[in-house]
């Protein structure tokens, strides 16, 4: 296998690396293998870029693997929306990564469907095998550029032209416009990259390290030092996972976008603004930054911060989303507090459906209740961290609560506590209205 030595990826790497760990998809983070490697799948028959087998589903960098050094493994996705809030903090620590260490990309392939064509994100990743398979030393850069020239969810994405002009910068040869034309590696990534990431992911970004999932809520994105610390660690015993805030983003925005905050009280709306502004401050983002990353105009992310509006829950989740934070932790109360009728946190959809927070104690257990009318049901909500438990009790009615692959039937006064790290979902196939009250505790 070939090995790219830092030397010849240049200061690019530093800066593109980076950026590949805050991407998103549309699923949330799955159990981490045991294993120190992201196991490899799957394919024969199919064509891999050089230097690379067909069941390998990476771009392999740095020093060999034999040599036991750390393995970091980044899932990425060309189509993700937020990618350049990593590389200020972490540049220094990715250049150790690359020169010290093993580093895999993982060109996932799984917002084809963001695009309007259907076919972006595999068109960019074949594009960036292309290169790979031409110079090696010139796919981290390729791939900046890519991030740099990123088209916008709900958009046909760059065309093949576009790609090729970014990728002609390079040290490429002319043969890499008819490889990027051609699709020479859509077999490959879809067959092997792609099967991989739907084993050992549900969402991007996803960074291994040693085979442990290395995530948490942003706060390790955002100070400088923490990943190599994590390194150092070998990716063990790090504080839990999100398990990708930054999918229910995504979730929401495309199952709940007609959800709107309904009952959020004025103390509730200045709450959340002080919260938005306070820890954007902490990370070091100006509003225009924050506009850009979550797509929400500068105007309107003004008048949150001010206090001035109240905003749908699409927006509520993308702000937390990019800030690495819950949208729970940025409606959290910080002092002693009563929440009067009427003043509740409550979202609802034209279905009926409504989700009203009851307690959010800081650092503590979240209950919310949930409305269910006849024929109704919530959306399918991504995996909570490992070691979270979720509660539900019926107050009235019935329901299927289903878990994975078991369905669950509840009616009034039954309880259960299953673990919540798995994607889930309530459902009300009767014809009697159902009200749940739900508690969820994390690690």
């Amino acid at each position: 296998m070939r090995r790219i030595p830092y030397g010849l990826i240049g200061a690019a790497a530093a800066i593109t690396l980076a950026a590949t760990a805050l991407g998103i998809v549309h699923r949330s983070a799955a159990d981490s293998p045991d294993s120190s490697t992201a196991a490899p799948a799957l394919s024969s028959g199919v064509d891999a870029p050089a230097g690379i087998s067909a069941d390998e589903p990476y771009f392999p960098f740095g020093a060999d693997e034999s040599e036991g050094k750390p393995i970091v493994d980044v899932y990425l996705d060309f189509m993700c929306p937020f990618c350049a809030l990593f590389p200020e903090t972490n540049g220094a620590d990715i250049k150790r990564l690359v020169e010290e260490e093993v580093l895999r990309i993982h060109t996932t392939t799984m917002l084809d469907q963001m695009s309007t064509t259907g076919d972006y994100s595999t068109r960019a990743a074949n594009a960036a095998a292309c290169v790979y398979d031409s110079e090696p030393s010139s796919f981290l850069e390729f791939e900046n550029r890519l991030f740099a020239h990123q088209p916008k969810e709900g958009t046909p994405g760059l065309t093949d032209e576009r790609i090729e002009e970014l990728a002609s910068t390079s040290d490429a040869p002319e043969e890499l416009g008819r490889c990027i034309a051609d699709l020479d590696y859509e077999p490959w990534l879809h067959s092997t990259v792609q099967t991989d990431a739907l084993e050992h992911i549900s969402g991007t970004p996803s960074i291994f390290i040693n085979g442990q999932l290395w995530d948490s809520r942003g706060a390790l994105w955002t100070e400088p030092g923490k990943l190599r610390s994590a390194i150092l660690r070998g990716g063990k015993q790090l504080s839990p996972s999100l398990q990708s805030e930054a999918f229910r983003m995504v979730a929401f925005s495309c199952r709940m976008g007609n959800f709107e905050v309904e009952a959020m009280g004025s103390s509730v709306t200045g709450r959340f603004g002080h919260a938005v502004r306070a820890r954007r401050a902490e990370i070091g983002i100006s509003l225009e930054q924050l506009s850009d990353a979550t797509g929400i105009s500068r105007g309107t992310l003004s008048r949150i911060e001010n206090q001035a509006l109240n905003t749908s829950l699409t927006n509520a989740v993308a702000i937390s989303s990019v800030l690495g934070v819950e949208i729970t932790d940025l409606l959290r109360p910080t002092e002693s507090t009563i929440v009067r009728k009427g003043e509740s946190i409550e979202f609802s959809d034209e279905s009926g459906v409504s989700r009203t927070t009851i307690m959010q104690p800081p650092n503590g257990p979240e209950l919310v209740r949930y409305e269910l009318p006849p024929g109704t049901s919530t959306v399918t909500f991504a995996p909570h961290p490992p070691r979270s438990f979720e509660t539900a009790h019926i107050v009235t009615g019935s329901m299927i609560y289903t878990h994975g692959a078991e369905d669950f039937e509840l009616g009034t006064g039954d309880t259960i506590t299953i673990p919540a790290d798995q994607e889930h979902v309530m459902r009300n196939p009767f014809e009697s209205h159902c009200t749940v009250l739900v508690l969820l505790t994390g690690a």
